[in-house]
C-alpha cells in the first residue's frame, strides 16, 4: 500500500513586496521562511511535515509550492511507493482566512501562462549564454 504524502501549489497576484508576503505567510504557517532556492529559483523557503515549501515570484504572481524534501520519504521501499494528496484548495482557503492575502489554486490558464513564461525564461537564458558569433569555428 502506498505511503501518503502532501503537496500543494497556490498563488496570489498581490502587489505587495516579497518581504511583506513572506511575513504574512510566516504568521499563518507559524514558522520562518529563509532565503534560499526552490527548484533552482531564488525563493524564501521553509520545511515542515516532510515538505520543502517555496515562495517565489513567477510570471507576475507569487507562487507558494511544496515538494517532498525529507529523506525518510525518499527511502520508502519501491514496492510501497508514494501517493500524493493535493491540499492546494485547503491551503489557499486557510491562508486567506488567516489574513495572509488572497490565495488561489492555479487555473488551467495560470498553468499555461507558467509554461509560456518558463519557455521565455529558458530562451533568455540560452540567448545570454550563447557564444558570440565570432567565436564559432565556421
Amino acid at each position: 500500500m502506498p505511503k501518503k504524502v502532501l503537496e500543494f501549489s497556490v498563488r496570489t497576484s498581490s502587489s505587495a513586496p516579497m518581504e511583506e508576503v513572506r511575513e504574512l505567510l510566516e504568521g499563518a504557517f507559524g514558522c520562518k521562511f529563509t532565503e534560499g532556492e526552490y527548484e533552482r529559483i531564488p525563493a524564501f523557503t521553509t520545511h515542515t511535515l516532510g515538505m520543502q515549501i517555496g515562495l517565489f515570484y513567477w510570471g507576475g504572481d507569487y507562487l507558494l509550492e511544496s515538494r517532498i524534501a525529507d529523506q525518510a520519504f525518499l527511502n520508502v521501499s519501491l514496492g510501497e511507493g508514494l501517493e500524493s494528496i493535493c491540499i492546494s484548495e485547503a491551503v489557499a482557503n486557510t491562508l486567506t482566512i488567516l489574513g495572509a492575502g488572497e490565495w488561489r489554486v492555479p487555473s488551467d490558464a495560470d498553468v499555461e501562462k507558467d509554461s509560456e513564461y518558463a519557455e521565455e525564461m529558458e530562451q533568455r537564458f540560452l540567448n545570454e549564454n550563447e557564444p558570440p558569433s565570432w567565436a564559432s569555428d565556421s
